[in-house]
């Protein structure tokens, strides 16, 4: 693959800034603000790949969190399944 497509996928599947990853989630507050502080927070806290980078700040890749997401919905499915099966 040529540098230049490479370059061009990352650019357009990057995120850069909390405000950025909020409004990419749709996180508001009660006053309907985009919900910045809970972006921090979950990369202070690592609970999702939310990445500080020097330069950039806050950065994560949309495809990354939809694999995130999607991981937690294939957890809670097989949860449930086992659940139903009485394991």
């Amino acid at each position: 693959m040529e540098k230049s497509v490479i370059e061009t996928n990352l650019s357009s599947d990057l995120l850069i800034g909390a405000e950025a990853i909020a409004k990419a989630l749709n996180w508001k507050t009660a006053s309907g603000k985009w919900h910045k502080r809970r972006v921090y927070h979950l990369a202070e806290t690592s609970k999702m790949p939310i990445h500080k980078v020097p330069g950039l700040g806050l950065v994560c890749r949309k495809t990354t969190l939809d694999s995130y997401f999607r991981a937690l919905d294939e957890k809670f499915l097989s949860a449930m399944d086992a659940e139903s099966q009485g394991t």
